[in-house]
């Protein structure tokens, strides 16, 4: 059987109307690396789709993703790298002043 991941991403092939929301209830528990890699999956295809999507708005619906972090970290800069990707005229500094409770300390 494929993991959640592959399925999820094989599942975005067929049809972008997913909800991640749904798809994490049908397995159940998923560890937040796990987790979080279903929501790069997820936030690619959204924000491919011309989508107006950010991180902020997984963070609200899975507050374990913010519990560690590092895992935060990775989604904020994964979120900029897709945006960079896709031609965004993206500025680092913007992360730090929307999302500045995710960022270490100085």
């Amino acid at each position: 059987m494929n993991s959640p991941i592959e399925q999820l991403r094989a599942a975005w092939k067929l049809s972008n109307e997913l909800s991640l929301w749904q798809w994490v209830k049908r397995f159940g528990s998923i560890d937040s690396g796990a987790l979080a890699d279903l929501v790069v999956i997820e936030l690619e295809e959204r924000l491919c789709s011309g989508e107006a999507i950010d991180v902020e708005y997984y963070f609200a619906r899975f507050p374990q993703l913010i519990e560690d972090a590092d895992l935060a970290a990775e989604l904020i800069a994964a979120e900029y790298d897709i945006r960079s990707k896709l031609g965004e005229n993206v500025i680092p500094m913007e992360y730090s002043l929307s999302e500045p409770h995710y960022l270490p300390p100085n």
